[in-house]
């Protein structure tokens, strides 16, 4: 089961899969189906209706969604980006130094940079297991690691530091 929060038209709606085959939309149950899909162009059915939709793709939670002539723009958000989000609240130009920390208590399962590696924005730095689940925790500045504040199997609290990066202001 998993829980999308689905920004359409101006619109908020909370989707729950509970299965392949059905999702809750706003507390609504829907039984649906991919009939048709090619690389581009699906066929689903909702019910006894059949809707042709094309999904492109725009950022990693943006998508262009065109169902029956018409385009709606989509932005997708599991729990994971909800919880990226709230971090990204500052902007990266006026930072000397961005801080990484623990959103929630967990367990260090992987350290994926170095220190003094450059990183991409949305690069992987470090995996947190937290309530069985691993959690990938991404940069949000373009930069270079500064100091890893962890090591890997040691035990975080929420809001510990994890690792500094210096950002580095694109042109």
């Amino acid at each position: 089961m998993k829980q999308y929060n689905v920004l359409a038209e101006g619109k908020t709606l909370n989707i729950i899969t509970t299965s392949p085959e059905h999702m809750i939309i706003n507390g609504e149950r829907f039984d649906y189906q991919s009939v048709n899909s090619d690389t581009e162009l699906s066929q689903i059915k909702v019910g006894n209706k059949y809707f042709n939709v094309l999904c492109k793709k725009v950022t990693e939670n943006d998508f262009e969604l065109w169902i029956h002539h018409h385009v709606f723009k989509v932005k997708v958000e599991d729990s994971r980006s909800q919880l990226l989000s709230r971090f990204k609240e500052f902007s990266s130009s006026t930072l000397e130094t961005v801080t990484v920390k623990a959103p929630m208590p967990g367990l260090v399962k992987a350290i994926e940079v170095t220190q003094g590696e450059m990183i991409e924005k949305g690069g992987g730095l470090i995996i947190l297991e937290a309530m069985k689940m691993e959690n990938e925790i991404r940069s949000i500045v373009l930069g270079r690691v500064k100091s890893i504040e962890v090591k890997l199997n040691s035990s975080v609290e929420k809001d510990q530091t994890l690792m500094i990066i210096e950002p580095i202001v694109e042109d």
